[in-house]
């Protein structure tokens, strides 16, 4: 089995921040502040976090007419499947049945969601025959 690069840990904040970029890209940091300003963090902690996010190859920058503009090195998607197996494996012990079935008994679903499930399920009975 080809075991595939593990991506750089990132933070719930750095998250945030990478979460910015995959909307948008690229993007100064100045527009990166203003567009988290919801999140009423300091400019200099934002910046921080553009720092170490390139500093852990989750982001770079290129530069024109002296201003950085940051774009994600890598997928949101990536970083998904990543944290979902982490998550599985951790709580679970690797197993994704018990995980789907824990959080359709805690979470109150909607008929068109649960419809939504059999849907997904119906389908991947369908691909696995």
């Amino acid at each position: 089995m080809k075991r595939t690069k593990e991506l750089p840990k990132i933070s719930e904040a750095e998250w945030e921040v990478m979460d910015c970029l995959w909307s948008e890209s690229p993007m100064t940091s100045q527009q990166i502040i203003e567009k988290l300003e919801f999140k009423d963090w300091n400019p200099k902690t934002v910046k921080t976090m553009i720092f170490r996010l390139e500093k852990k190859g989750a982001l770079s920058h290129d530069t024109e007419k002296r201003e950085y503009l940051y774009y994600p090195l890598v997928k949101k998607e990536s970083y998904i499947k990543q944290e979902g197996n982490s998550f599985v494996k951790k709580l679970f012990n690797g197993a994704t049945a018990p995980m789907v079935a824990h959080f359709i008994k805690d979470q109150k679903l909607t008929k068109e969601e649960l419809q939504d499930l059999k849907k997904l399920i119906d389908q991947m009975e369908g691909s696995a025959k």
